[in-house]
């Protein structure tokens, strides 16, 4: 009984980090995405720069999840940080003036 404990646990804690794993890369998904909005909708839009309700239409279009205004932004931030690099970012005093601008692709290999 006790080697069919064990092999239920080991089961368990393959399973719990197969789990992590996915919802690793699955947000890192979304941030390639987001970037990929972000790229394309300066490019088309022939702009810089924008704010986040300029990306949040856009993303809107074609969404891997649904996100709010505010949800965007706080992942847009975090892509703008010095320690990710994607983005830049021009601050405000209000987050919904901040500006951002595409720095560099997030790309995600699953080989």
């Amino acid at each position: 009984m006790h080697q069919d404990v064990l092999e239920l646990i080991g089961r368990s804690q393959f399973l719990i980090l197969l789990i992590r794993d996915v919802l690793v890369v699955n947000r890192l998904k979304l941030r390639s995405h987001i970037i990929q909005v972000v790229k394309k909708y300066l490019n088309n839009a022939q702009v810089s720069e924008a704010t986040v309700s300029g990306f949040h239409g856009s993303y809107c279009a074609n969404p891997p999840q649904p996100l709010s205004e505010r949800e965007l932004y706080e992942i847009l931030l975090e892509l703008s940080s010095p320690l990710a690099g994607y983005l830049g970012r021009k601050k405000a005093e209000d987050w919904r003036n901040d500006r951002f601008y595409f720095l560099r692709e997030l790309i995600v290999d699953q080989t």
